[in-house]
């Protein structure tokens, strides 16, 4: 009788995987400058772009496989937001956690 390989207890625990990661890039800053009526030369209004997102590989004593790890092979850090005008800071990116074993 042929047994699946989903079934099989020789396929649910890894002791290696291969991740590919990247993190994310930073915003672009904006480029603006501050109109009031009685000062012509206000100055710099520009915002500052987001900071890109990080990725952190967290061990864990608990989780004897990397079956979860292996699923999903690439992982990407979502990117920063660009500054706006009026001194408008943008937006981070969103950071990531793959969770992993301990050998």
């Amino acid at each position: 009788m042929a047994r699946s390989v989903g079934n099989d207890e020789e396929w649910k625990f890894f002791d290696t995987a291969r991740l590919n990661v990247s993190g994310g890039n930073g915003g672009k800053g904006c480029v603006a400058f501050l109109r009031l009526k009685g000062e012509p030369l206000g100055g710099p209004a520009g915002g500052r772009g987001g900071k890109g997102g990080d990725i952190y590989l967290i061990c864990d004593e608990g989780i004897n496989t990397l079956a979860p790890v292996r699923n999903k092979v690439h992982v990407r850090a979502t990117h920063g937001r660009g500054g706006l005008g009026k001194s408008k800071d943008g937006c981070n990116g969103r950071d990531i956690y793959v969770r992993g074993e301990v050998k």
